[in-house]
């Protein structure tokens, strides 16, 4: 085990006596160095940033999680932290809110590309703490690559689908869905306020809903191939 290194303190107080000897000292750090060394990610294990992914998601603190869930894309345990989440009272419109920020940061390439085929664990989680969707079905779009498995984020936009979404993409295609409100977890702008989730915002506005995709499969289809976008 490597031995615990002691800090350096900030700042030193030292007790003099009658005659001006040092007689004793007190080492402090500031609550600033405290907190910067809290937060450095480096050095933590898959059991401390898990900790942390928790006690964090569960006080909304957005420094916190954004640190953490670094934390968790550069050990892999994103997935356990997930699981492990699933716990306290329901619906949470706190830890729901919280869980879609990270989406809106981390969604379109760190998340996917981590989970992998368990994307699913996320819209779990998403799915434990929201409310039940009560709307209708609706037919849904997404911009993918090409022959990739299906992704959790579709919007009602077929327009935005086919950029936005698109973007970045070697092969793109834009698919479709005739989504049931059996397979819609949760309409976003109706939990997060960003510019994607701004109707107003007409350029930037996603109207993005989040599906399970385990019940997406065989029942998506090609709307817009490649060679239709030229």
């Amino acid at each position: 085990m490597t031995p615990k290194q002691t800090a350096v303190p900030d700042f030193q107080i030292n007790f003099v006596g009658p005659s001006g000897e040092i007689t004793g000292s007190l080492g402090l750090a500031s609550s600033a160095s405290k907190g910067a060394r809290e937060l450095d990610h480096t050095a933590w294990d898959a059991t401390k940033s898990i900790r942390r992914f928790l006690w964090y998601l569960a006080r909304s603190d957005g420094e916190g999680l954004d640190i953490s869930i670094k934390a968790l894309l550069r050990l892999g345990c994103l997935d356990q932290a997930l699981r492990q989440c699933l716990k306290g009272h329901r619906p949470n419109l706190r830890k729901l809110s919280n869980l879609l920020l990270l989406w809106n940061n981390y969604g379109f390439c760190s998340i996917p590309r981590a989970m992998k085929d368990e994307l699913f664990l996320f819209t779990d989680a998403v799915r434990h703490f929201a409310p039940p969707y009560t709307g209708r079905g609706l037919t849904l779009y997404r911009g993918q690559e090409s022959g990739e498995p299906y992704g959790i984020a579709w919007t009602s936009r077929c327009e935005m689908a086919a950029g936005q979404f698109s973007a970045g993409r070697t092969v793109p295609v834009v698919l479709t869905v005739c989504a049931t409100p059996e397979m819609i977890v949760v309409h976003v702008p109706d939990h997060i306020s960003t510019p994607k989730t701004n109707p107003e915002s007409d350029i930037d506005y996603e109207d993005e809903y989040l599906l399970d995709p385990r019940q997406i499969v065989c029942k998506a289809k090609v709307v817009v191939a490649p060679s239709q976008k030229e």
